[in-house]
């Protein structure tokens, strides 16, 4: 489970693991990240030299560099508690700019 807010529907924060691929699964920039089909080799943990915050929205901050001993486990991401909120807070804005943003481009409703 991810970060939630009330009042930003949408909206559902993690950190993502990002591993170095070669093959096609790649993004642009050389990486992809760990999904639940990476869970059978994640059992002993994978750990991790790089992360971004992710939102179910599609958003993703930056690459960041991963924490040492920063390590994905089946579906999540473990890392240290300080590093976790400073990933939350930079989701946290991401969510709050965006639903607001969103709520002003809507049209006025006159009853």
């Amino acid at each position: 489970m991810g970060w939630l807010l009330d009042d930003t529907d949408g909206h559902e924060g993690s950190l993502i693991g990002l591993v170095a691929c070669p093959d096609a699964r790649r993004r642009g920039d050389g990486f992809r990240e760990l999904t639940a089909f990476d869970d059978e080799d994640a059992a002993a943990g994978i750990y991790l030299q790089w992360l971004q915050v992710g939102c179910t929205c599609g958003w993703r901050s930056p690459r960041m560099e991963a924490p040492i001993g920063a390590c994905w486990w089946p579906g999540h991401v473990e890392t240290t508690t300080w590093y976790e909120a400073q990933a939350r807070t930079i989701w946290r804005a991401h969510a709050i700019a965006t639903t607001f943003a969103n709520r002003e481009r809507r049209p006025a409703v006159i009853p």
